[in-house]
């Protein structure tokens, strides 16, 4: 039956009626008659075993036919009735994601409605709802100010622009809220500066992680709004991410000597933004400040000089367990500056590496790293230029490493020639006694030469 039904459809349905056949757990959309009737055949325990709230929804949009309806959003009694159905059988869970989910403006309203229904909600994800109209932001911001317990929200790539201002209230006056992720939806310096005046000026929950990446974010933010709120006692952030912006050398160098002093921020993103990043002076400031454990340099162009500026740093830096350095575009001894210093200093965990074009030559250098190094657990060498010579080298770097228990070569060309290479990879990964991990995917290993 589906949730459209009248309530003598429903009298039918064997659920609650004692009858004992396969279908027995076949739990379909339970009218409210139907739930009050038999509570105590099924518990909302029994429910979640046997549903998959998202089948629930697919199966319940597709069987209305009020999915995206020639183009049309998800009509409003469709919503009403599955946020119903959520609420009422399903309100214990923790975790909530409507990503996507193409809401109409009455749904952000139903859902700031029902918000404090759930107790015991600690995660909203509103990702990817690009027609969010401003006084829906602010209804479920709002909610969310009220709730007693929810602590992470993402509205990331929504596309809000200036409708991100009416988050202000909620940054401002929350007393929980830890996490924000607002990458992706375009927002300018003078739409992002409010925020972190509000951010800035809540003593009772500061921020712990921060997603502006994505953005439309320039120097002038940097300098101008973001630096005052980083040499306040309010900037106690754990993780930050301001990726895909368009900061200038001048305003990064500022921003991490802003970090001198603070004992909180272990990760930062700060991928592709624009620049070829000198990293002499970079560096030489990230050297002062030690906390870093998760570092995302990805997508920024590094020249041999950047290598080696970035290599004293690596040579330095103890207590970083989590490095990525994709697509940075490495020049010919780039590879192998940083290979040795990421074998002097031997604290890195997870290494990415991905999209360098690195081929024999450079894995030569990558792999007395991986022969040696003693910490290292996780290695994404994805989208190379590896073929089946570079799986020889790799046999003979993990016959005497025992610390790897991840490795990915995806979207490489291992099998160029023939497939002798990978069966001597396979061979060693089978005696490695802690590699549990090898993904091979996408390297065209039944081809046909």
């Amino acid at each position: 039956n589906n949730m459209n039904n009248n309530n003598e459809n429903l009298e039918g349905n064997n659920v609650g009626s004692g009858v004992e056949d396969e279908h027995e757990h076949d739990v379909d959309y339970l009218s409210e008659a139907d739930t009050e009737a038999y509570p105590e055949n099924y518990t909302d325990e029994e429910i979640a075993q046997y549903i998959d709230t998202d089948d629930i929804m697919e199966r319940y949009f597709e069987d209305t036919g009020s999915l995206m309806a020639d183009g049309d959003m998800i009509d409003d009694d469709s919503l009403a009735m599955f946020l119903w159905f959520a609420l009422n059988r399903l309100g214990h869970i923790t975790h909530l994601d409507l990503s996507d989910s193409q809401f109409a403006q009455i749904g952000f309203y139903l859902l700031a409605y029902e918000l404090s229904s759930f107790d015991s909600l600690i995660s909203l994800d509103l990702s990817s709802n690009p027609l969010v109209p401003r006084d829906s932001v602010l209804e479920i911001s709002n909610a969310i100010c009220l709730h007693p317990y929810l602590t992470s929200l993402s509205f990331a790539d929504c596309d809000l622009q200036e409708r991100v201002l009416a988050l202000q209230d909620l940054l401002e006056n929350t007393k929980i809220l830890a996490d924000l992720n607002i990458c992706g939806n375009l927002i300018s310096n003078e739409m992002a500066s409010p925020l972190i005046k509000s951010i800035k000026s809540n003593k009772a929950a500061p921020l712990r992680n921060l997603d502006l990446g994505n953005n439309n974010l320039s120097g002038n933010f940097l300098l101008h709004s973001f630096f005052p709120y980083q040499k306040s006692t309010g900037f106690l952030l754990d993780s930050l991410s301001i990726s895909h912006n368009s900061f200038s050398q001048e305003s990064l160098e500022l921003f991490i000597r802003g970090l001198y002093g603070n004992t909180t921020l272990t990760a930062l993103d700060i991928m592709q933004n624009n620049i070829t990043i000198d990293w002499t002076n970079l560096s030489v400031n990230l050297l002062n400040y030690d906390n870093l454990v998760r570092l995302d340099l990805s997508y920024n162009i590094l020249t041999n000089i950047g290598a080696s500026a970035l290599s004293v740093y690596l040579k330095d830096c103890k207590a970083l367990r989590e490095l990525s350095l994709n697509e940075i575009e490495p020049e010919e001894d780039g590879c192998k500056v940083i290979s040795k210093a990421l074998l002097e200093s031997d604290c890195i965990k997870k290494l990415s590496f991905t999209k360098n074009d690195v081929g024999e030559d450079e894995l030569k250098e990558l792999s007395n790293y991986i022969k040696a190094t003693k910490n290292l657990t996780d290695l994404d060498l994805s989208a190379n230029n590896l073929c089946q010579d570079s799986m020889y080298l790799l046999e003979k770097a993990l016959l005497e490493n025992s610390s790897l228990r991840k490795l990915n070569l995806k979207h490489n060309q291992i099998c160029n020639e023939d497939r002798d290479g990978l069966i001597a990879l396979v061979k060693v990964v089978a005696k490695h006694n802690n590699l549990t991990s090898l993904n091979i995917g996408h390297n065209k290993i039944f081809h046909k030469q």
